[in-house]
């Protein structure tokens, strides 16, 4: 499965932990609802038998759960309004419907509160976190978690001390650190055997066998898929089998065993439609589709990816849409149609431009929203202390008054005052020093978030040009009719832009990540040289690449810059080299190549038309956002002239300078 079908399924699955269909149950709940006298009672059965449909039918869940909330409104009983509202932002948030079941997760924590109900605000905290992880906000969605575990633990309930520890692992598996989710994993199954809590030892087999195969310990994660699967089926959980199925497939196509796959991803496609979980159901025809690609079955590639576009636009999800018109790009250049695959292309670059703008836009408004609270506070503490002068002052011209009338009399009592009325002078001062001192340390923090604001604006520029440059290469390919290199190019590409995407939100990422999206732009910028093109990335042995982190996408504007003004001119023996090291709290990276030189260069652009390259100017300025904030003046880039023995130019060498964390 690929990586944001996973996260799109693992949402769904921890967030119905412990639950399961019993049809004799919805029989029963039938019959107390038409028997009932009592509208507690009526509300109490609806909302049970609500929540009984809700691997069955998701419409009759929330249908139900309605009119057991009016009822329980009606009579003006919390919990049982609580109850509901939790339930319907379930449902909602099953359909793919985030604002709406976020609105109801909202109303029932608040009225929690008021009841003091930790257990239970345990659980909300928990469903916070998944609509968290669904909008990719990490940070937020552990927060919820930890305050999640911290309820659990104060209500002592085993059960919500159990799925607490199951969602903080779902953090650990989104970050890709196994080792640690098994340990949360492992207390989370010890707690569920020891209150023989069936559907919740089935959760934990399942995600355990995902660890596992992560971990490539195939057979152990076989096993554990197989335990949770068989309890799955037993307890008639529809939700949790279809993602079992899903996570087997996924296992299977690792193993090579892909006939298994497709069966297993097909049985998992079924039941979501089945269940109207639509975000599930497009990711499953997305993986279906990839498939066929694989196969170069080129026509049901482009079936099922159909089917998975109109799934995601019917709940508007862009970021299943954006990978859906990734796959029909490789599928119509298999099918030789290269106008519909550049199409697609460009509709999967418009979509990822306006996720990049939405997201943006959405943390603007939520730091000018931030700013405008402190500053309207700051005015509020100045006006406090304006008053507390202005009553300090008054105070002191009563005393004034007072000791000009009695001067004679109480001169020992005026003096006494003149003394307290300098006290009071200091200690005014010393709370107005005090209050400029918050204020200016509120100041430099908001400079800090504009820096940071700036730096991923920059960062965001950088995305549409180099798509620009890649999908210029395509066309060109496309243009002389070179086949082959198309359809490769497109494969490498889309699996480009996947980790662009999924690294766009980081401010920075491990130096091997950075490298694998170099290597595949090389690959790429290779087709389009042909021949006589070489490229070397040396790393030192000293260096281990997956625990140093450097800025996003650093080095591959420099790599370009290389290709495109100094190799690209050179006929034959076209070299490059990409080499990094370390020293002391350094880390030097040189790219050098053998290309014409910067100023042969400069003179051939200026007799041809070309889109201005603004990449060096981009990444200049990121770097020196870096040497601003690190206040390392080392921090930079320098650009080198290379020249053999004649005197005449024969490349061109950048050092670039970055700090290593401490």
């Amino acid at each position: 499965m690929k990586p944001r079908l996973r996260l799109l399924t693992l949402l769904v699955l921890l967030s119905l932990k412990s639950t399961a269909q019993d049809t004799g149950k919805i029989q029963s709940l039938h019959y107390e609802v038409m028997t009932a006298t009592k509208d507690s009672g009526k509300a109490e059965s609806l909302i049970k038998l609500a929540w009984e449909f809700r691997n069955a039918n998701l419409d009759s869940a929330i249908y139900y759960d309605s009119i057991g909330l009016s009822i329980a409104q009606k009579i003006g009983n919390d919990a049982k309004i609580a109850k509901a509202k939790y339930q319907l932002g379930r449902f909602y948030y099953t359909k793919g419907n985030d604002s709406i079941s976020r609105a109801f997760f909202d109303e029932c924590l608040m009225l929690y509160e008021n009841l003091k109900d930790t257990a239970n605000m345990s659980t909300v905290h928990m469903q916070l976190g998944y609509y968290y992880s669904r909008l990719n906000r990490d940070a937020d969605m552990l927060n919820e978690f930890l305050l999640s575990l911290k309820l659990a633990e104060a209500s002592k309930s085993a059960d919500r001390i159990s799925d607490a520890l199951y969602s903080v692992s779902d953090y650990y598996i989104q970050r890709e650190q196994y080792k640690t989710a098994v340990t949360y994993l492992n207390q989370s199954l010890e707690i569920d055997k020891r209150i023989n809590d069936k559907a919740n030892i089935a959760s934990d087999y399942q995600y355990l066998g995902i660890c596992y195969s992560e971990l490539n310990q195939p057979e152990l994660a076989k096993d554990y898929l197989n335990k949770g699967l068989v309890i799955f089926k037993e307890i008639n959980d529809k939700l949790r089998v279809a993602t079992a199925y899903s996570y087997m497939a996924d296992l299977n196509i690792k193993l090579n065993e892909n006939e298994k796959g497709l069966q297993n991803y097909f049985k998992a496609m079924n039941l979501m439609d089945t269940l109207g979980a639509k975000n599930e159901y497009a990711g499953l025809c997305d993986n279906i589709a990839q498939i066929y690609v694989k196969r170069k079955d080129y026509q049901n590639a482009m079936k099922y990816a159909r089917l998975g576009e109109q799934a995601a636009k019917a709940i508007g999800a862009m970021k299943q849409i954006f990978y859906v018109y990734s796959t029909m790009a490789q599928a119509s250049a298999g099918m030789h149609d290269y106008k519909a695959a550049y199409d697609f292309l460009y509709k999967a670059s418009d979509l990822k431009d306006t996720l990049l703008n939405r997201e943006e836009n959405d943390k603007l408004a939520e730091l000018q929203t931030k700013f405008e609270t402190e500053k309207k506070e700051k005015e509020n503490l100045l006006l406090k202390a304006q008053n507390e002068t202005a009553n300090a002052n008054l105070q002191r011209n009563q005393v004034f008054l007072i000791a000009a009338i009695i001067c004679i009399m109480l001169l020992g009592a005026f003096l006494y005052m003149i003394y307290q009325n300098k006290q009071g002078k200091e200690r005014h001062i010393k709370t107005l020093e005090d209050f400029n001192t918050r204020l200016q340390e509120q100041a430099d923090e908001i400079g800090r978030m504009n820096t940071i604001l700036q730096l991923k604006n920059l960062r965001a520029q950088m995305n549409p040009h180099f798509i620009f440059n890649c999908m210029s290469s395509i066309q060109e390919c496309i243009l002389l009719g070179e086949v082959d290199n198309a359809n490769r190019y497109l494969a490498k590409l889309s699996k480009l832009l996947r980790m662009v995407l999924l690294y766009a939100e980081e401010e920075s990422i491990t130096l091997d990540k950075e490298l694998q999206m170099l290597e595949l732009y090389l690959q790429l910028e290779s087709v389009r040289l042909k021949k006589n093109f070489e490229y070397k990335i040396e790393v030192d042995d000293n260096l281990f690449p997956d625990e140093i982190n450097i800025p996003t996408l650093i080095l591959q504007p420099f790599v370009e810059n290389a290709i495109w003004h100094g190799l690209q001119f050179k006929e034959n023996n076209r070299k490059l080299l990409i080499k990094i090291t370390c020293e002391k709290n350094f880390l030097y990276c040189v790219i050098e190549d053998n290309g014409i030189g910067r100023l042969k260069a400069a003179q051939l652009m200026q007799m041809k038309t070309h889109h201005e390259s603004k990449g060096l100017k981009i990444v200049g300025s990121r770097l020196q956002i870096l040497q601003n904030r690190s206040s390392v003046e080392e921090t930079g880039f320098k650009i080198i002239d290379l020249f053999d023995d004649a005197n005449e130019a024969s490349g061109t060498r950048v050092c670039i300078t970055l700090p290593l964390a401490g």
